[in-house]
């Protein structure tokens, strides 16, 4: 009977075991070729999904000495007769010393001190009916825990694009596998505890965690989502680094718009308080200050709203990470902000000026009365 290993104990961190093989390498590797100087059969078709296959499942298990994840490698499984050996396409052993399974650069039974736990074949036009039949019965009688088939090719070679095998008692008993509308097929295999998936609608075999459903991808995809990601951080540091100057300019303009008015504002308030010497003076310098606290009401009150709109804005920026793509309307909006600011700055000057031409006014009307005085003194 095979005992399999579920799909926790799989995934679970365990010391390598010992080796139980006595032979020198030297005779192996006479005895026991590793490369037949075969190529991979229809490699252009098979060669993709071989490397994908293999890669995903060896990331899966990276870090654990007791894994072994092979591809295309020999596994001889009778020891004394080299011409007893197969080659999956990818196969997994777990228990093993994976240190000196490696160093023997095949697979054998004997040294390792136990059989496949897993094997995946993929169909090709020239491998399909091998995987079918030879290698089939083989993998049976080896007690081989879960032999799995994918057919790149949608079905073309294995009459289906999914199919998954588990060992009882030394016979293959079919996986269910979930079939949907689409085309789409799915299976877990609880040895290596991952579930395989064939879209018909991508034309796509994928395998993923079936916990978290985190996917492996290829190479090509991992390249292009490293770059997608590295550009939009680079985007990301570009506005936030616009909008701190934005804010700076900012923060100086009101800081020069707020001085100006608080020195004219009160230079001229307590001119008009310190000369008016009759009482239309008196209330006019009190009518004028009234209208001046309302203009600094409303100016605090306009810089107050600045502070929010600015806070606000510091605030988008920050969400600007994880809004990478709303760049430009952020570019657009920080402009704008910009402009509204140098407006108010130039509006700002405009009211300090038309202070200090109301205060050569009142000094000018002050010159008049004393004038006036000193006639009525003179007279």
């Amino acid at each position: 009977m095979v005992v399999k290993t579920t799909g926790e104990t799989a995934r679970a961190k365990k010391p390598p075991p010992p080796f139980y093989g006595k032979e020198d390498r030297r005779f192996l590797r006479a005895m026991y070729p590793s490369d037949d100087d075969n190529p991979l059969p229809d490699a252009f078709f098979q060669l993709p999904h071989f490397s994908y296959v293999k890669d995903a499942i060896t990331a899966w298990f990276d870090g654990r000495d007791d894994v072994v994840v092979g591809g295309d490698n020999f596994v001889y499984y009778m020891d004394g007769d080299n011409r007893a050996n197969l080659a999956p396409d990818c196969f997994v052993a777990i228990g093993v010393n994976k240190a000196e399974v490696l160093a023997d650069d095949s697979y054998f039974v004997w040294r390792a001190g136990k059989t496949l736990d897993f094997v995946m074949e993929i169909a090709s036009r020239s491998t399909a009916e091998n995987d079918l039949g030879d290698k089939y019965r083989k993998y049976e009688s080896l007690g081989v825990g879960e032999y799995w088939m994918m057919d790149p090719s949608g079905g073309e070679f294995y009459g289906k694009p999914l199919m998954g095998f588990v060992n009882v008692d030394g016979a293959f008993v079919p996986i269910p596998v979930d079939e949907s509308a689409d085309g789409e097929v799915t299976g877990y295999c609880e040895i290596l505890d991952l579930t395989f998936r064939w879209s018909a609608e991508r034309n796509e075999f994928r395998i993923s965690e079936p916990h978290t459903g985190k996917q492996f991808v290829t190479y090509m995809e991992y390249l292009k989502r490293a770059e997608s990601e590295a550009a939009a951080l680079a985007h990301t540091k570009d506005a936030l680094a616009a909008s701190e100057a934005a804010r700076a300019e900012s923060e100086r303009a009101r800081a020069r718009t707020e001085n100006a008015l608080t020195a004219s504002e009160a230079s001229r308030i307590e001119s008009e308080l310190e000369l008016a010497q009759s009482e239309a003076i008196r209330q006019r310098a009190l009518e004028r200050a009234r209208e001046a606290n309302e203009i600094a009401r409303a100016e605090s009150e306009r810089l107050r709203l600045e502070r929010i709109a600015r806070e606000q804005a510091e605030e988008q920026t920050r969400m600007a990470t994880e809004r990478a793509r709303a760049k430009a309307e952020l570019m657009r909006s920080e402009i704008a902000a910009r402009r509204q600011i140098e407006e108010r700055a130039r509006e700002a000057e405009s009211a300090r000026q038309d202070a200090e031409e109301r205060a050569r006014e009142s000094e000018a009307e002050v010159e008049r009365l004393r004038a006036a005085l000193r006639d009525l003194q003179a007279n």
